[in-house]
């Protein structure tokens, strides 16, 4: 199938800062003690004693909140 003539349409993508979870909370991922490595870890003193909180939540209350009832496009960052 081709697209080309298609017209994109930006205005209907949104970027919701939020990581999926199994549940709406607040998570501590723990950073690498090297500050070039970028991946962290929910797992405590594995890599360090340093983390940044992250707000969670699941695909249905975030369908929810924004009065969605259906994903077209899914787009993760993982």
């Amino acid at each position: 199938m081709h697209i080309n003539h298609l017209q994109q349409n930006f205005s209907k993508f949104r970027y919701i800062d939020k990581e999926l979870y199994k549940e709406q909370t607040t998570l501590k991922f723990y950073k690498q003690s090297n500050p070039n490595y970028v991946s962290q870890t929910l797992v405590p003193n594995m890599y360090g004693q340093e983390y940044d909180e992250i707000e969670v939540d699941t695909i249905k209350n975030i369908m929810l909140e924004n009065n969605h009832n259906r994903i077209d496009l899914l787009k993760l960052d993982i």
